[in-house]
């Protein structure tokens, strides 16, 4: 699979299946035909994307008043993304709960969405309970 302003590779590098940091993917060779698993990683890019846009539009619009402001805001741009979800769990959780959303919808009808219900109750230390997770799955 090939994405746009993505940069995917398969190797052993996750800790998990699969991994997305700025625009790079690292999925585990034995995923590598899971649709779904390549959406959810490729959805934390195009989040990450969103801040680097944004600030770079920030950024363009200081230029001509400040260009050290400038350069700072881009730079910010760069890391606000993977900061903000290290740091700020409901924006985490937010992400999270998209990207298992854009997976599940991968997958055929009836497929259990287990996986991702389990994911958000324990993995990411949300501390969802099952059926706060399977509603916001469904919604």
């Amino acid at each position: 699979m090939s994405y746009k302003f993505a940069i995917l590779k398969y190797n052993d590098k996750p800790s998990m299946a699969g991994e997305a940091k700025y625009c790079f993917i690292n999925i585990k060779p034995k995923y590598k035909d899971d649709v779904g698993l390549h959406v959810h990683e490729y959805q934390h890019v195009k989040q990450w994307w969103a801040w680097v846009v944004l600030f770079t539009i920030l950024a363009a619009i200081c230029f001509p008043l400040n260009p050290v402001l400038s350069a700072v805001l881009f730079s910010l741009g760069l890391v606000a993304h993977n900061a903000c979800y290290m740091a700020v769990k409901p924006y985490a959780k937010a992400c999270e709960i998209s990207c298992y959303r854009k997976q599940i919808a991968c997958y055929p009808k009836g497929t259990s969405i287990e996986f991702a219900v389990r994911a958000l109750m324990g993995k990411y230390k949300f501390k969802m309970t099952r059926e706060e997770a399977t509603k916001a799955l469904a919604e």
